[in-house]
């Protein structure tokens, strides 16, 4: 979208810590996928900054938190994490659970609609 950054795909890169506050800054991001790595600090409250944002994939990482604060964001419609008894997330707006070719597959479908 004009030069914009509408989606932030880092899955399976083995990343590491914490993602910087400053991704709260891609004002026109719409997808960020973080599935599959070792984070082991949530995403940053600064994504709250991001109104455009739909999808957010967080499965397969080593933190454990609360993201209910997520849950108030408007256009966030898709939230993917490690519920509970499969990773200590608590989260009352997300999908729990975990299927990687059809996370995979979902995350393709959703940055070509």
């Amino acid at each position: 979208e004009e030069g914009f950054i509408t989606a932030l795909t880092l899955w399976s890169n083995d990343l590491k810590g914490a993602l910087p506050p400053e991704i709260g800054a891609l004002s026109s991001l719409k997808t960020l996928a973080l599935f599959n790595n070792n984070l082991n600090m949530p995403p940053p409250k600064s994504l709250i900054r991001l109104e455009s944002l739909q999808r957010l994939y967080v499965q397969k990482n080593k933190f454990k938190a609360n993201l209910d604060y997520l849950c108030e964001m408007p256009k966030l419609k898709d939230i993917k994490a490690d519920c509970e008894n499969q990773g200590g997330v608590k989260c009352s707006c997300c999908k729990c659970g975990w299927d990687d070719k059809e996370a995979k597959k979902d995350m393709m479908v959703d940055l070509f609609t």
